[in-house]
């Protein structure tokens, strides 16, 4: 049954989106009769984070940034909706942070969007987890560039290798 829903999907979404673009790429004067319209936005809902990674600049960013509050990613959340947005992909910096990411969450999955997160993973535990699928997260995206200490070394802080694995372990 599962792969006749992802066939159907198939023919019923990812085709027709790949035939209009092609043919517009062929004849854009046609975009202005057919346009294509995003399905999909990831939101960056913070650029705090609790790693220190060698090859990023966002922790080093000012501390005092000022980020949007809850009502008004709620307002993007409502307008993205209302533009045809299916999917919706939440991250940062470190999302989980964010003390209303089950408020947001659970908002989108309201209004019959599919969520998603990206995360180091170093804040995931069980209850986390459940928490956010139970508040309508079905995806989960964990960042690892490398192994043990080397992950270590590369994200700045000890022990967030074994953080990452106890995390990917209860995911799977």
């Amino acid at each position: 049954m599962l792969k006749l829903n992802k066939i159907i999907k198939i023919f019923t979404y990812h085709l027709p989106i790949l035939f209009k673009a092609t043919a517009l790429s062929y004849f854009p004067f046609l975009f202005l009769v057919f346009p294509i319209k995003p399905t999909t936005a990831t939101l960056n809902i913070t650029d705090r984070c609790n790693l220190r990674c060698l090859m990023c600049k966002q922790w080093r960013q000012d501390k005092e940034k000022k980020e949007l509050g809850t009502e008004q990613w709620k307002v993007v959340i409502k307008q993205l909706r209302e533009q045809g947005v299916k999917e919706i992909n939440f991250t940062g910096g470190e999302p989980l942070l964010r003390k209303d990411i089950y408020e947001l969450v659970k908002y989108a999955f309201l209004l019959d969007i599919h969520c998603g997160i990206t995360t180091n993973g170093t804040l995931l535990d069980q209850g986390v987890i459940y928490s956010l699928i139970r508040n309508g997260v079905k995806t989960f995206t964990i960042s690892i560039d490398a192994l043990e200490d080397t992950y270590d070394k590369i994200r700045g802080v000890e022990s967030a290798y074994q953080k990452v694995k106890d995390a990917v372990l209860i995911l799977a």
